[in-house]
């Protein structure tokens, strides 16, 4: 993937799966130390961060810090799920020999998606599948996934798999 912004140098990220792993490594143009590897392990719940030009790295438990979220969420009075946005817009194109689709994403519908079907979901390794029921996966909780249904264009969008192939925010 190669993300690029106005002001900002390039950057491009290589995305591996494997199962229920996932490896994304980052290289930020003329910025060897910019560059970092991330390595999801879902079942496990863990997202380790290596830093090679800094000979570091770092392990975020994120179920913990899910779990942290809803916690401070309760507290400030707010519902655990909130759901942005999300229009179709009946566009499509192919990027990559994959055919996508394009929503607009968003309250104020800035983001513009293009996501393609029977990939899986970014960052959530290889399990495409149909439906809400494939979300089982995803270590949603149970209200999120009723929250989510209760969305028919959420539905939609992440029925048989959302993969993003362009996103642009404007």
């Amino acid at each position: 993937m190669k993300m690029e912004a106005e002001d900002q140098k390039g950057a491009e990220m290589t995305y591996f799966l494997k199962g229920r792993h996932t490896r994304i490594e980052t290289k930020v143009a003329n910025l060897p130390e910019g560059s970092a590897v991330m390595l999801w392990d879902l079942e496990g719940g863990k997202v380790t961060t290596l830093m090679p030009s800094r000979r570091m790295y770092m392990t975020m438990d994120m179920k913990a810090a899910a779990e942290n979220l809803k916690e401070m969420k309760r507290s400030q009075g707010k519902e655990e799920a909130e759901f942005p946005k999300l229009t179709p817009t009946g566009k499509q194109e192919t990027i990559a020999g994959y055919t996508c689709e394009h929503w607009l994403m968003g309250e104020k519908q800035d983001i513009d998606m293009c996501v393609a079907k029977g990939l899986g979901y970014f960052g959530m390794g290889g399990q495409s599948g149909g439906g809400l029921g494939s979300l089982k996966n995803l270590a949603f909780s149970p209200k999120l996934l009723a929250e989510a249904a209760a969305h028919p264009e959420w539905v939609k969008f992440l029925e048989g798999g959302a993969f993003p192939l362009k996103l642009t925010a404007m």
